[in-house]
């Protein structure tokens, strides 16, 4: 029985340490930027979040999943003429990303871990001239999925 509650608060005291040690990683680690700006950094540390953009010209983006979870929406933003650059990394959470129809996508590099990287796109279908999203993807005990979603009205590309 001693053993019993000895184990009990040994797992009651690694969760707390685990919580006071996301909230002091939240803080070092801030997000930036909103719904409307160019570029932006996501933090989701045991945490969920959810991200519309808006952007009239999306640049670039990081995100920091960790024992949580975000959900990116760029149905209603706008790809920089350039292109633009995601970097999405997960550690025992997820990522799922909804990119434009009208957006290529280009998944580079990144690693999994004991969790994947899924890319349903159709490529094929992307208007000529359209600019590309890069994006780098890495998953370690958990997931991150990208896929085309149609957008609500069109955007025209030069090309």
């Amino acid at each position: 029985m001693r053993g019993l509650r000895r184990l009990l608060a040994g797992i009651i005291v690694i969760n707390v340490l685990i919580i006071m040690a996301a909230q002091i990683a939240k803080r070092m680690v801030p997000p930036s930027g909103d719904e409307h700006t160019d570029e932006f950094d996501i933090v989701a540390i045991m945490d969920g979040v959810e991200f519309e953009s808006h952007a009239r010209s999306f640049r670039a983006g990081t995100v920091l999943a960790a024992m949580g979870g975000v959900e990116l929406d760029f149905s209603d933003a706008e790809i920089a003429p350039g292109g633009a650059y995601l970097e999405l990394r997960t550690y025992m959470g997820g990522i799922d990303v909804s990119v434009p129809a009208d957006w290529r996508v280009e998944m580079r590099g990144g690693r999994s871990i004991a969790g994947g990287r899924e890319a349903s796109l159709d490529n094929d279908r992307v208007p000529a001239g359209a600019p590309t999203l890069t994006i780098e993807a890495s998953a370690v005990m958990g997931g991150v999925d990208v896929h085309h979603r149609p957008r609500a009205r069109a955007v025209a590309y030069a090309g």
